[in-house]
């Protein structure tokens, strides 16, 4: 039931791509703290993200564990507003989107669908083209 911020890895690291280069580039605007979070729609509960991925990979079930005793935050947000206003940074996929992506490489995975690295630099390919 926690609300996290659910992004592709791809998404942060773009951020943090970007910030190397003003900072490479002396830009004294790159120099603080930064979140590179999703839009405010991919903020959501574990559980519709659980469905969601099993939509797209077309077949799967989950089981809802037991709470851990040790209390979890119920709601984590990050606010990337800092990175769009001052860097131009934006996330490039959905939340549909990034899950498709995700969903994508682990049934190539699992399913044994050739080269892993070759399909992981396709990826990074197409996202970052």
């Amino acid at each position: 039931k926690s609300v996290r911020p659910w992004q592709h890895v791809f998404e942060p690291l773009a951020g943090y791509l970007l910030l190397a280069k003003e900072l490479y580039n002396k830009n004294a605007a790159a120099i603080g703290a930064w979140n590179f979070g999703p839009a405010e729609e991919a903020h959501l509960a574990g559980k519709p993200v659980v469905e969601l991925s099993l939509r797209l990979a077309g077949s799967g079930v989950y089981e809802i564990a037991p709470v851990s005793e040790k209390p979890e935050t119920a709601i984590l947000r990050l606010d990337p507003t800092k990175a769009r206003n001052k860097l131009g940074w934006q996330t490039r996929l959905s939340l549909d989107g990034a899950l498709e992506m995700t969903m994508d490489w682990y049934g190539a995975f699992y399913g044994k669908k050739g080269d892993m690295v070759e399909y992981s630099n396709k990826q990074i390919n197409e996202y970052f083209k």
